[in-house]
């Protein structure tokens, strides 16, 4: 028996395919979509190979002049995600039995509904087999537009790298997430680690089952950030990084809420595949929600344009060899950049330099935990085998290189002997609003650089540009 709520997938489906940008319309009528028998006398190819079993979507393609199928089959349910790709998939594998050239080249599953919000899940027929569509090295979480389905069928090939994110877009959820928050209860100042803290919770499981008690979900959801942070060896931010319900008991549903509809905006905007990148993709969130929550300047925050640290590393010509820090380092935007800039130069040709690079040179403090948090996840979502990132004052710090290992150590302790400054190339964007002046942490950058080492500051005048 069907399940009934299943039915209410369907509207979903349309809407994202919308946003998306496909044309919704039924295809007799110049639109991409079939809903369910829609395709009945109208399309000899679905007629045939279909017979009377009925998807619930079939998404109309057309590519270098001939038609293709992209199958959509939605499940009620969360558990039931596996058997609606798999139902998708057979529904495909049926049309390609008419055609040698295999016509149906996507199948997608979808389940859950509007209160537990919807897991997706899309594979690539590439000729021999089914594949996860991964996108900058993340499986989707979410439907794909018409530019993402053409490239993956021009290059056979379902694994989209070097993907840009849609930056409107991306920050019209971020507006969106943050209205979910408000209207849920969560205050500004905890946004950022209650996001920073359902993305760690996505990077461990995507589609982590759903609870309908909200302290077990508090308890679900901790325990995948406990996972990820233990295997990027930063448990001790275990505590800085979790999610807390709510005391009194009456907003227990409203934080339940909070979590599931924020997971389902994130998913729907492949968060994991868009802060992997080559833009700033957290940064740009972070911000929207600092102008949402107005505290920017009282937190003494700098978000620094992305413009900006793109020109840095340049400007220093970063190499795998540098050791990189950023000593105000908030989101990350800065390393990210590095990280960004020499994986160009050297992931295809030298992979071992960037895994070089990637895991013993990028360093950065950040004092506010909150955007620490949010460096933290940057990091660990781009990859960075050992995520360096500090929480605490910079001041209170200094960094030597021993025994060909760059170590932390109070600034008052007395530097080891043998020891020399590691950093080659220092990055950073003073938070301005604080009591320290700028000139006190171009001093201590200086302090921290090794002999014909560059400091690269930005400035207010320089970001207005």
């Amino acid at each position: 028996m069907v399940d009934e709520s299943e039915y209410r997938v369907y509207m979903y489906i349309l809407q994202v395919l919308k946003a998306l940008g496909w044309d919704t319309k039924n295809p007799k009528r110049g639109g991409n979509v079939y809903t369910q028998k829609e395709f009945y006398g109208h399309d000899e190819t679905l007629t045939k190979g279909l017979g009377q079993e009925v998807p619930e979507n079939i998404v109309i393609l057309d590519w270098r002049g001939n038609r293709h199928y992209w199958i959509v089959e939605a499940k009620g349910a969360h558990q039931h995600l596996s058997k609606a790709l798999e139902e998708a998939q057979k529904y495909a594998d049926k049309i390609n039995e008419l055609h040698s050239g295999s016509t149906a080249k996507f199948a997608t599953g979808i389940a859950g509904n509007e209160h537990t919000s919807y897991y997706v899940r899309t594979t690539f027929w590439n000729g021999r087999e089914w594949k996860d569509v991964e996108i900058n090295n993340y499986e989707t979480t979410s439907f794909l537009t018409p530019d993402q389905c053409t490239d993956i069928l021009e290059r056979n090939d379902p694994k989209i790298l070097d993907y840009e994110v849609d930056l409107e877009t991306f920050l019209k959820k971020a507006n969106a997430i943050n209205e979910t928050l408000h209207n849920n209860g969560v205050a500004a100042k905890d946004r950022a680690r209650f996001v920073a803290g359902l993305l760690l919770a996505l990077a461990q499981d995507p589609n982590m089952t759903i609870n309908n008690n909200p302290r077990t979900l508090v308890q679900d959801v901790n325990g995948r950030i406990e996972s990820l942070l233990e295997l990027h060896q930063k448990h001790e931010y275990l505590q800085e990084m979790q999610l807390k319900l709510p005391a009194t008991q009456e907003n227990h549903r409203k934080y339940w809420n909070a979590i599931v509809h924020t997971m389902q905006h994130l998913r729907e905007m492949n968060v994991r595949s868009a802060i992997n990148s080559g833009t700033d993709a957290l940064g740009q969130f972070y911000e929207t929600f600092l102008k949402y929550a107005n505290d920017a300047s009282e937190m003494g925050i700098v978000l620094t344009p992305r413009h900006i640290t793109r020109f840095a590393v340049h400007v220093l010509n970063i190499e795998h060899e540098h050791k990189i820090f950023d000593p105000t380092c908030g989101s990350g935007g800065f390393l990210v950049a590095a990280l960004d800039f020499v994986r160009s130069k050297h992931q295809s040709n030298h992979a071992n330099e960037y895994e070089q690079f990637r895991n013993d040179c990028l360093f950065g403090v950040e004092s506010a935990d909150d955007i620490f948090g949010l460096a933290l996840v940057n990091m660990i979502f781009r990859g960075d085998g050992k995520s360096h990132i500090h929480n605490g004052n910079c001041f209170d710090n200094k960094f030597v290189l021993h025994n060909g290992e760059v170590k932390r150590i109070s600034r008052s302790d007395s530097t080891p002997t043998g020891s020399t400054a590691p950093f080659a190339r220092v990055l950073m964007n003073p938070p301005f609003a604080l009591d320290d002046k700028e000139y006190e942490f171009v001093d201590y950058a200086l302090e921290q650089m090794c002999g014909g080492g560059c400091c690269l500051q930005s400035f207010r005048e320089l970001q207005s540009l």
